[in-house]
């Protein structure tokens, strides 16, 4: 369930999803393989869609920012398979398209998911600390992504913002029929 939505001052692209929303047994049943296939045919369409933007205003962008609403996140969705499933999908992007993320925006945190992002923080790399942001409530992360440069026309509705959105399997179909090598499941 993640949508592309609009872009930031600086034309990183802002893609979203919320957990509430995300099935994982859906993401079970579809099996190893092919989610992995169907979410590198997500990042290269995604990766067309900022090659497209930047050919448009004439400014190379090829990183782009995450929204992340954690509302409803459970920690059965943090262990066991459902994890591997999860970790499976994030790593197609550090994989196959690292360097891409530009910030994440972490909003309605659990305080569990604070208390292990303050343990872990001092392992990693400073670059991608400073990358990701917890936010909070709707409202503080809607001031500070705007701060930041995203105008309320390019936020989520979910988030405070008036972009609709576009799932992501729309950009993959787009990509399909422009002939874009982006291999079909």
């Amino acid at each position: 369930p993640n949508n592309v939505y609009g872009t930031d001052d600086y034309g990183h692209v802002l893609t979203g999803f919320r957990v509430e929303e995300l099935d994982v047994d859906a993401l079970e049943k579809i099996g190893g393989e092919n989610l992995i296939l169907l979410q590198g045919q997500k990042m290269r369409a995604l990766f067309e869609h900022k090659r497209m933007l930047s050919q448009k205003s004439g400014v190379q962008r090829y990183k782009h920012s995450a929204v992340m609403d954690l509302h409803g996140l459970k920690m059965s969705m943090l262990a066991g398979h459902k994890r591997q499933i999860i970790q499976r999908l994030l790593d197609v992007g550090s994989h196959y398209f690292p360097e891409q993320m530009w910030k994440i925006y972490l909003i309605n945190t659990p305080m569990i998911f604070r208390g292990i992002w303050t343990m872990i923080k001092p392992w990693l790399h400073p670059v991608t600390v400073a990358k990701v942001q917890m936010l909070g409530k709707v409202d503080a992360a809607k001031a500070q992504m705007m701060q930041d440069g995203v105008p309320e026309s390019s936020l989520p509705t979910w988030c405070g913002g008036t972009h609709q959105g576009k799932d992501m399997g729309l950009l993959v179909v787009e990509c399909l029929n422009r002939e874009v090598n982006v291999v079909p499941c």
